[in-house]
């Protein structure tokens, strides 16, 4: 758990993080949370980003099992799906409890880490050493993105429990870019 002091002196750029997460949400979003709720905006809107941002490393993670026979990357794969999920459904409830809309209107070319259309589809047609590559370069950047967003209701959230999972979010993902840097070295040498 961070430090309350040094959530305090974070708390004071608040509003810049507001800001930032609040361009990624559709101008009708709902996501103000009800009065005497634990959660603020900026935890709403962090959940609500990270809903479909999860979702996409689910989708990517499924494409793993037809496409390599890595088994390190076969079960990084099973750890995102489960991992990620079992959050999406923390973040759904706690959505919920707060009497926000968990299916927000969330503008995903906005937010960051996620893989464009294009990019999915290239990650669909590839196999064997090239999805490797692919797959490893995606993910990264998309838990760079994750960590990126995570850091938002550190610095201005209200929610105990968010701060948490941010935390959580951030020291997993961090885990994991690290392992498949070392991946992508090994194998950037194999195509050769």
């Amino acid at each position: 758990m961070m430090p309350t002091t040094r959530r305090s002196v974070l708390a004071g750029t608040g509003t810049i993080a507001f800001a930032a997460l609040a361009g990624c949400l559709g101008e009708d979003s709902d996501n103000e949370p009800e009065a005497g709720s634990e959660f603020n905006q900026i935890d709403t809107m962090f959940l609500q980003m990270m809903i479909p941002h999860h979702e996409q490393a689910i989708e990517m993670a499924s494409l793993v099992p037809d496409r390599t026979d890595r088994e390190e990357l076969t079960e990084l794969a099973a750890d995102v799906e489960d991992v990620q999920q079992a959050e999406i459904d923390q973040m759904e409830a706690w959505l919920e409890e707060a009497g926000v809309d968990p299916d927000a209107d969330i503008d995903h070319g906005e937010m960051e880490g996620m893989l464009s259309d294009e990019e999915m589809d290239e990650l669909r047609a590839a196999e064997d050493l090239e999805f490797d590559l692919l797959f490893v370069d995606g993910m990264i950047a998309h838990h760079e993105g994750a960590i990126e967003m995570a850091e938002e209701p550190l610095m201005g959230g209200n929610s105990e429990r968010v701060a948490e999972l941010a935390e959580e979010v951030i020291e997993v993902q961090q885990d994991e870019i690290e392992m498949m840097e070392g991946w992508r070295e090994e194998w950037e040498g194999e195509g050769e």
